[in-house]
């Protein structure tokens, strides 16, 4: 008889070409009865990420059978095209990818946060287990780091980057009113930094490109957009934003009033619950061994993971409108875990206020002047 898509999936399948399977089924969708499209995805990815090859409790453990980070990165960078708005594939392979230490840190950026949107709970649990590797990265000491795999050290060569991935991936999932205010508020340092240096001068400023881009995919992105011929059309549109009416529409969502919004994909209080617990436990290990000289070390790099723990909940209060109790947690910060003096920084203040005030005489003397003074 004649041989159909059908029979070309089988017999893909049944030599283990997974890879081969999911692409002639996903060019002929309408000729496919046999075989769920689902199936395919999931047994695509399971050997993708070598998941069969391997029982849970040593996955957990780190051992995941020959898997590497590009075909973890491989893997991230299908998932949106393959799930679209298919929640319920998201919630599994999510769960699977917490799985594999590191896992969630290459997967964060290909989440979907707006269609379809994820259930809070889901954002929690990814928010949860990505500070537990930070904190552990934090207080690991260097003969721990190469007896423990984990490809968040081969996506983020530091503790210190993990912390970063870990904070921005906070504040894109924060309140979208949040992320406005901290455009605001980089475009305002941004134009004072200019008026203490050289107005000429061009500042590139890393932490406003990238709330820009968090608002941009908060407002834009869609299930849809993955399955356009761009191998990563989000992406394509984020890099291009910044001309024509993209820029115009982007100022235009910065800019609109609209207060302080519920919008957050998490649970604010949960989180905040959570971090509370984190630091509440680890500031009780610290009293108690604080008279123990042998585990000084330890208990520095236990006060590195809490700072991370008050910046999260400084965020969280941020993205609330609770502006001075994030101030507070943001000087407590400052005050109990930076090594500098607190005259020097007072001194600093009133070097910058001070140089702030002599640049606006000058621009009212030399209003017409338009290159460094």
């Amino acid at each position: 008889r004649t041989r159909d898509v059908d029979d070309a999936l089988s017999f893909a399948r049944a030599k283990g070409r997974h890879g081969l399977a999911l692409r002639r089924a996903l060019k002929n969708k309408r000729k496919v009865r046999r075989h769920s499209l689902n199936d395919l995805i999931n047994e695509y990815l399971m050997a993708l990420l070598r998941l069969n090859r391997q029982p849970d409790a040593q996955r957990v453990n780190g051992d995941s059978g020959g898997l590497t980070v590009s075909r973890l990165q491989i893997a991230a960078r299908a998932a949106p095209m393959l799930f679209g708005n298919n929640i319920s594939l998201w919630e599994r392979w999510v769960y699977e990818f917490a799985k594999i230490p590191g896992g969630l840190f290459v997967l964060r950026e290909y989440l979907p946060v707006r269609d379809p949107k994820l259930p809070p709970s889901l954002y929690e649990m990814i928010l949860e287990k990505m500070f537990v590797e930070v904190e552990s990265m934090l207080s690991e000491s260097s003969r721990e780091k190469k007896k423990k795999h984990s490809y968040i050290r081969e996506y983020a060569k530091s503790a210190q980057d993990a912390t970063d991935l870990y904070l921005n991936t906070l504040r894109a999932w924060g309140t979208t009113s949040s992320i406005r205010e901290r455009i605001k508020l980089h475009k305002l340092y941004y134009k004072q930094r200019q008026r203490l240096t050289c107005p000429a001068e061009k500042v590139f400023d890393p932490m406003l490109k990238q709330a820009e881009i968090d608002l941009h995919i908060r407002m834009n992105q869609t299930a849809a957009g993955y399955l356009q011929n761009s191998p990563d059309p989000l992406l394509s549109d984020l890099n291009s934003h910044g001309s024509g009416s993209d820029t115009h529409a982007l100022k235009s969502s910065i800019d609109e009033p609209s207060g302080i919004t519920s919008d957050a994909l998490f649970d604010m209080m949960a989180v905040s619950s959570h971090l509370s617990s984190r630091l509440s436990s680890s500031i009780g290990k610290e009293r108690s061994a604080v008279q123990d000289k042998s585990k000084k070390t330890a208990i520095e790099k236990k006060t590195n993971a809490n700072a991370t723990v008050i910046e999260a909940m400084a965020e969280i209060k941020f993205m609330q409108g609770h502006y001075d109790e994030a101030l507070k947690l943001f000087l407590a910060i400052g005050a109990q875990f930076i090594d500098i003096p607190l005259s020097s920084v007072e001194d600093e203040a009133l070097r910058l206020v001070g140089s702030n005030a002599l640049h606006e005489k000058a621009e009212m003397d030399e209003k017409k002047t338009s290159g460094c003074y």
